[in-house]
């Protein structure tokens, strides 16, 4: 029996970007990686975190520009607070949702990480061509007064709006060990 390729093996031989640390997508798509290592920051202290951006540009019939303008932004990523293991899976389930949506969520049961995260005038706005790595400064901070039991390993979101809005994003997110 001769093995048949998948449609999709063939587009991803075509590909000249690094696909394992970027991911792959059938649209056009901004990814956003911060390297898969977890980075140690202290509790009052601040870094900058470079976080690489390609664009992949997909002709898949929706008028996709070669270049896309990227608004850098941090993602919803709600971490567990002691409060929320009173909650049954489901009730935890349906309020972090809301958390991670944007919508209005109780604090006394999540932290958002996205709090930690903000971005320097320079890199908020980005131009990004056709399957060019780019890199952003993400500036993290963790306040003195990061509840106990974030102490722990976290996790932040870079994410981002583009322009036009037929072109997605993608992030994997930068883990955080936060030391006393």
């Amino acid at each position: 029996m001769i093995p048949r390729e998948k449609p999709w093996e063939t587009w991803i031989k075509d590909d000249t970007y690094p696909i394992g640390e970027f991911g792959w997508s059938t649209q056009s798509t901004v990814f956003l990686s911060g390297g898969e290592s977890i980075i140690e920051v202290h509790v009052g202290e601040s870094l900058e975190i470079p976080i690489k951006a390609i664009y992949v540009h997909r002709d898949d019939g929706r008028n996709n520009p070669k270049a896309v303008t990227l608004r850098m932004r941090a993602a919803d990523s709600c971490e567990l607070l002691k409060l929320s293991k009173t909650l049954s899976q489901e009730e935890l389930l349906q309020k972090a949702y809301q958390c991670e949506s944007g919508e209005a969520y109780d604090r006394a049961l999540f932290f958002n990480t996205a709090n930690l995260v903000s971005f320097t005038n320079i890199h908020r706005f980005v131009r990004l061509n056709d399957r060019v790595i780019r890199t952003i400064n993400m500036k993290v901070t963790i306040p003195l007064d990061l509840p106990v039991e974030l102490r722990r390993t976290i996790k932040v979101m870079p994410s981002g709006s583009v322009n036009p809005a037929t072109v997605g994003v993608a992030s994997r997110g930068v883990f955080l060990k936060i030391i006393d």
